[in-house]
């Protein structure tokens, strides 16, 4: 990991990186369908250098997982936390390379320490919430783009490689900006909201495409939104902005 990542790190309670568009009106349904104005960096079509990390059972977090947030989630850290094997660290970095090729996002890793941490913080919790794994959108608080998955079931979870990686693609997605096709700005269209069209969707699709290894990467939809939000890949030098 090269030492000067470690300046894209961010303090536990939260980030002040992330922008909000409000309501969007690319004039797409495609797009409007699954975004909600939300994302990191600055406005809409500039790229963005987001910093992740994998939190410890010493790590520090923000005030508002004890206060609870949106839902039944509420304190994931302190009920049941388990850190990331190196392998389930592996196969987040697989699903990131997805995103990274979808646009002009660049990922980095930074070390946690009681004042810095990633923008994005991946875990396992006991606390049920009635999904298997959930993030949510771009936000000030600590606790906006972590990805938690329920620890029920983690070795048949995490022995799918490609069920795996394909749920940390959708969650990812999340923590980008991108929505449910009944969650956007403005609903996807039902004959349009499938996975054949965007991984965020929940409803498969009779013919959807998935790669050699059996696992659904970033679609269409998910390319035009993330192209939308943060720019074309490499459309920009984000580590020597002019």
């Amino acid at each position: 990991m090269e030492k000067d990542f470690q300046k894209y790190a961010v303090s536990p309670s939260g980030s002040k990186l992330y922008f909000d568009n409000g309501p969007l009106n690319s004039g797409d349904i495609r797009i409007d369908g699954i975004t909600n104005g939300a994302k990191w960096g600055g406005p809409v079509g500039t790229g963005a250098i987001i910093s992740y990390s994998f939190p410890t059972v010493k790590s520090v977090w923000a005030d508002d997982y004890a206060t609870g947030f949106v839902g039944k989630r509420g304190d994931e850290p302190n009920t049941g936390f388990s850190a990331f094997t190196e392998n389930e660290k592996s196969m987040v970095r697989d699903a990131m390379d997805m995103w990274e090729d979808a646009g002009n996002i660049i990922f980095v890793e930074v070390q946690e320490t009681p004042t810095e941490v990633g923008i994005i913080r991946f875990g396992w919790t006991a606390l049920y919430t009635g999904d298997p794994a959930y993030s949510s959108r771009p936000g000030p608080w600590g606790r906006n783009s972590d990805v938690w998955w329920h620890i029920d079931g983690r070795d048949h979870i995490t022995s799918n490689y490609a069920g795996f990686v394909g749920v940390l693609t959708h969650e990812l997605g999340h923590a980008l900006g991108l929505s449910h096709g009944v969650d956007g700005t403005t609903n996807l269209p039902k004959d349009l909201d499938h996975q054949g069209n965007t991984i965020m969707s929940y409803n498969q699709a009779p013919h959807t495409e998935i790669d050699k290894t059996g696992m659904s990467r970033p679609k269409m939809f998910d390319i035009l939104a993330i192209t939308y939000l943060y720019g074309a890949k490499n459309s920009t030098d984000l580590f020597n902005p002019s």
